[in-house]
């Protein structure tokens, strides 16, 4: 901007170019976001997020216009560029995966308040058909949200001469617009990747590309969900605390190991975003960059290591340390003997995970897991069964016990509360005495 322009600019026109006025606009609109926003989107859904969606793209536009810019300046749109498009998607699948470990260390922390964050947004994605669902979920935000936010907001940022800082407060803005302490790190992360592309390119299509692809893989996901399994029912927040609470050692090192080339691909795409063309560069120029890349290659491969190495030692000290249970034996009981019996201590509340694999070469097993009171936790009858379970466990020292079940099974059923199937057991080769060995497979994981 000339020096003449500048002074021929109104009052009003200035203050909405300062820094401070971009956080200040922020938390008005934050306060009409609480109170008209939220309102909306409780009473009318889906139609009341479309709402809230155009409300913020109003929120934009009016302060762009106040302050005096153009709009090709606040929101320049030009051709995209393919490897400028690759450079966006790279850079979105290296912060997807760092979002990712760090929604898997929330899962661990919080679990009921991640599920209840989780069965909300699932539930409204799902309330729709999924063409409605993709323009309210991942098209309007794509623009309406990126037009406040890498838009006007980031027009403010102007006179903030390191990018870094600017990069950092848009992450905080856009991690505190989304109200969930859950998802404040994750979308923070999001909003400075976001503000860095905008940033380099200077482009509003790139940040914008990349807030579609981000909202619409887990849209795309629950709707694919939802079909595979052929339901319709409400996700409730208990069923997702079972699967969020699961998350312990072993899963956090894997999930970690998946995420090691976040690095790479995040630098990778950045190269390509900030990439010109050969005649643009002169010798210097081009050997300060080539040296630059050569520092960026190092250091982003040894992070990736560090980071393989890291989850390596997780995902392996977990299977070692973060098991309560880890049995994999064959034995023998009969109806007389003493049943078979395995204790362990419980440390922390959450939900756990079971795995079982039973067979026996005759005769029925009773199977039982009990808490400190006898109250059984887990039970079933069986002479082969195999399978998976969560269940939530308290701290203290549970048993699991193993018993042959005695020939009258139909006494032993009723004895212990249970209905004995109507048409008994014809098949089912039976030891021949109470002294009959049967022999047992037990394979049995609690994680």
């Amino acid at each position: 901007m000339t020096e003449s322009a500048r002074d021929n600019m109104k009052p009003i026109n200035r203050i909405f170019r300062k820094p401070w006025m971009g956080v200040l606009w922020f938390f008005l609109f934050m306060g009409l976001f609480i109170f008209a926003g939220v309102p909306l989107q409780h009473h009318f859904g889906m139609v009341g997020l479309a709402l809230t969606e155009l409300m913020i793209l109003i929120m934009a536009l009016i302060p762009t216009l106040l302050s005096g810019q153009k709009l090709s300046g606040v929101f320049p749109i030009k051709m995209p560029s393919g490897l400028k498009v690759l450079g966006v998607f790279l850079m979105w699948l290296g912060t997807f995966l760092v979002v990712l470990v760090i929604n898997v260390v929330i899962m661990m922390a919080l679990p009921k308040e991640m599920a209840q964050e989780s069965a909300g947004l699932g539930n409204a994605f799902t309330s729709v058909k999924f063409i409605p669902a993709l323009l309210i979920v991942a098209v309007m935000p794509a623009i309406c949200e990126e037009a406040l936010h890498r838009g006007f907001i980031l027009s403010t940022m102007k006179p903030i001469r390191k990018d870094w800082l600017v990069v950092l407060i848009m992450g905080v803005l856009f991690g505190l617009f989304h109200l969930s302490v859950v998802r404040f790190a994750g979308t923070a992360i999001l909003g400075a990747v976001l503000t860095y592309i905008m940033l380099k390119t200077k482009n509003f299509l790139y940040p914008a590309f990349m807030h579609l692809i981000n909202n619409t893989v887990p849209l795309v996901l629950v709707f694919f969900v939802t079909e595979a399994t052929g339901t319709n029912e409400q996700i409730t927040t208990e069923m997702l605390e079972q699967s969020a609470g699961i998350s312990n050692v072993m899963t956090l090192g894997s999930i970690i190991l998946f995420a090691c080339g976040a690095p790479i691909l995040i630098a990778g795409g950045a190269a390509l975003i900030n990439r010109k063309k050969a005649s643009e560069y002169t010798p210097e120029e081009k050997t300060a960059r080539n040296k630059k890349a050569i520092r960026v290659i190092v250091v982003s491969a040894v992070l990736s290591a560090l980071i393989f190495v890291s989850g390596l030692v997780l995902m392996l000290g977990g299977m070692f340390t973060g098991m309560p249970l880890n049995i994999d034996e064959k034995f023998e009981l009969t109806q007389a003997s003493e049943p078979k019996v395995y204790t362990t201590e419980i440390t922390l509340a959450r939900p756990y995970a079971l795995q079982y694999n039973l067979s026996t070469d005759k005769g029925l097993i009773h199977f039982e897991i009990v808490d400190e009171t006898d109250e059984p936790v887990v039970t079933f009858f069986a002479n082969e069964i195999f399978g998976n379970g969560s269940y939530t466990l308290s701290p203290g020292t549970y048993r699991v016990i193993i018993r042959v079940v005695p020939e009258d099974a139909r006494a032993y059923y009723e004895a212990n509360n249970e209905e004995y199937p109507a048409g008994g057991f014809p098949n089912l080769k039976m030891p021949a005495d109470e002294n009959d060995p049967v022999q047992i497979s037990l394979s049995l994981k609690l994680l």
